[in-house]
This record gives C-alpha cells, structure tokens and sequence, in this order.
C-alpha cells in the first residue's frame, strides 16, 4: 500500500508527545513492513521541507493561521497514494475535508479528540475561568463542531472514521453517521521501553537518586497545572503523612505556562519537608526511572482537553504501577476500577484514602499493577496498534 498520513505540527520535537507519537509510531511500523509510507503536515520555518525521520519520509506545506494553503494541499494530496489517512481533532479536520470533497482518493479520518461534553468540565471551578487561556479554542471548536463534522462524514470519499474512544464513536452515531463506517483503534505505548524491573533495579536506582529503601514514594508526573488535579494532591498530602509518616510525595513536574496557578503549586510543594519537585522535561531514561521507584502513581486530572486518553496513563500502566486516577475522557475504557487501577473524583480526601488504601494493601497495590501491564500488553502495544490500522486500510481497497 501507498499511504500518505496528514497531521499538522509534526515534527521530530512533538512526536514524543500525542497525538504525533501515534501517527509516528503507525507510520514507523508500516513503514517496515514494505509499505510506502510519507507524512505530510505544515511548514512553520523551522525544519526543512523534506526530510526523513528515523525512516519515515516527511513534506511540509504552507499554512495559513488555520488552514492549508488550499493550492499546495491539493497538489500533495492527488500524489500516488492508495490511502489518505487524515489524523486532527473536530471541526479544523471537518472545514480541509469540505474543501477537497472533489478529491478522487480514499480517505480515511482519524480522530484523536472530539467534542468536549459536560461531564469533561464538571470539575472545573470558577477561579479557573482566568487559567483556560488557550483552552478556549478546544472548547469553541468543539462547542461549534457539529455541523462541520456532520457534513464531513458525509463525503463519499471518505470510507471509514476511525476513532480513539467509544465515547467519540458514540458522539458520530448521534450526528447520524452509520456505525459501519467507524472503527475504535485506542492508541499505544512503547511496552519495550516502560516495562517493569526487577527488585534489585529499583533498589539500586533509589539508592543512586538518594531515596530511602523504606519509605513509599507517591509519583505524580506531568505538567505543574491545576487542570491536572496537583492542587488536590497537594491538600491530600497531610492526611496521608499522618498515616504513612515516611512516605515522600515526588513532582516530576514542568511548569505549565497556561496555568497562572502554577507558580503557587510549585511554592506549596517546595514548602513541604516530605514533597520533592523535580523540574523540567525529563529524558525518556528518566521517566522510566522514576516510574520503577513509584510505589504508586497518582494522575488526578480535573480537566483534561487534549487527546482521548493521556499517554501518562498508559505509560503507569505499562510499568505495572498502581495507578490512582480519575474519570477523564476515556480513562474509564481503559482504567477499570479495583481490576487494573482506582478511580476517584479529584477532592483531596478521595485522593488520600485511595493512596493510603495502597499502602496499607501490599497485596492489592500488586494486583492492580500487574492486571494493568498485562492489559496494556494486550490492547495498546504500537505493534497492535499498527495492525489494526493496516487492517483498517486493507478494507478500504477490498
């Protein structure tokens, strides 16, 4: 097969983050298996043109504040491919597909994110009206996507819809979109990369890092944001210490720009003697390494706008950490409660008891560890991935 994958601000930079790591991953993996493969997105002044990322064959096109140059996006698009697998979110995807309706090609839509529903801004308080700052276009995109994204499923070259959740399948069956026409492919995790060590590994690493063999180590990584749910942790730490005194809480955490609580977050954490903020991006080396060490993971998200389900959890999961998380877009079709991980509304007190109850059950912490790994293992390895999305282009040519 001929391929051809859109996706706008790909770049050798973001696709260690989604949803360019799941196009990259797709790509990569198709690509060795002697199909020919190229990515096409938007040109910005910074990288070349053209040019080859780790054996994946990159174009970049002009683009307006919104959308491709119209010109130079036809011209790509009416290359020699058998498959155009468009991957964005909503209504921006919706408004390019209107525009090459003409386009004589298989197209298949690929969407990472949808509509943000109530349930997704339940938890959000009125001082975080002022911290949404760049959030607002996902809200309006998602709030004015209806018609665009109806209108766009409707093109009769565009054979299949695959979406990343059932809740977004969900959401094109109430636009009337025929359940035929759409697939669920969840997206992955280098199961290779975040796979769990042994004992004596996360010993030595604790001792290399300064941390006490003894003590439980609470990890949460991610952005310094309150959409995050950091400040919630953050009040649940002295219920905690109370009852495990020799726990320490670590922030693998960067600042988030958009957030203007997060200098105050960063302030409480640095005040308390059992907290420790560890700041910046870290190396993938890194990541795995604070990971190992975690006796437990806490990922509380109060809102989350992003892709259908964060690559944070994916990659607790993947390391076999018991994971304590909330009901966020599609978390609940992958976290399952007291089988693979615990959910919690994000409050300070249910935060603390889910923390203090892995604690206190050895027994129950490794469970959900070990049932998670091996549901990821399952399901969301990058090879898996790829094949459902090879399968998915196959039935477009039969």
């Amino acid at each position: 097969m001929k391929i051809l994958f859109v996706c706008e601000g790909f770049n050798r930079y973001s696709i260690n983050a989604q949803p360019w790591k799941h196009v990259f991953e797709v790509a990569k993996r198709m690509q060795t298996k002697d199909d020919e493969v190229r990515v096409l997105t938007d040109a910005d002044g910074h990288f070349p043109k053209n040019e080859v990322i780790d054996g994946v064959q990159v174009k970049r096109i002009k683009k307006g504040k919104l959308l491709f140059d119209v010109h130079e996006l036809n011209k790509s698009l009416n290359g020699d491919f058998d498959i155009i697998n468009w991957n964005a979110s909503g209504a921006l995807s919706a408004l390019h597909f209107l525009r090459i309706k003409k386009l004589e090609k298989n197209l298949v839509w690929t969407l990472h994110s949808g509509i943000i529903e109530l349930a997704d801004i339940r938890n959000l308080k009125l001082t975080d009206v002022l911290s949404l700052g760049g959030f607002w276009n996902n809200i309006l995109y998602s709030m004015k996507s209806d018609v665009f994204v109806k209108k766009a499923a409707s093109l009769s070259n565009l054979k299949i819809i695959v979406t990343l959740s059932k809740r977004l399948k969900d959401y094109l069956l109430s636009l009337g979109v025929e359940e035929e026409r759409i697939r669920v492919i969840y997206s992955g995790v280098d199961i290779e990369i975040f796979t769990p060590k042994d004992q004596s590994y996360i010993e030595k690493v604790r001792e290399n890092m300064g941390y006490h063999q003894d003590e439980s180590i609470i990890l949460y990584y991610g952005p310094l944001s309150s959409f995050r749910g950091v400040d919630e942790l953050v009040s649940a730490m002295p219920a905690v210490l109370s009852r495990f005194p020799d726990s320490r809480f670590i922030f693998l955490a960067r600042t988030s720009k958009g957030d203007p609580k997060s200098n105050t977050l960063k302030k409480r954490i640095i005040a308390h003697k059992r907290a420790t903020l560890v700041e910046g991006v870290q190396s993938r080396e890194s990541l795995v390494q604070f990971l190992n060490i975690a006796d437990v993971v806490v990922l509380p998200f109060r809102f989350w706008p992003y892709v259908e389900c964060p690559l944070t959890v994916l990659e607790t999961m993947a390391l076999g950490k018991p994971l304590v998380t909330t009901f966020m877009g599609a978390i609940p079709e992958i976290v399952q409660d007291s089988v693979n991980g615990l959910f919690v509304n994000p409050k300070p007190k249910e935060i603390g008891l889910a923390i203090t109850k892995l604690l206190r059950n050895k027994k129950l912490a490794f469970k959900l560890g070990k049932n998670a790994r091996s549901y990821i293992e399952k399901f969301h390895s990058w090879d898996y991935v790829a094949r459902q999305t090879a399968r998915v282009f196959q039935e477009c040519l039969a």
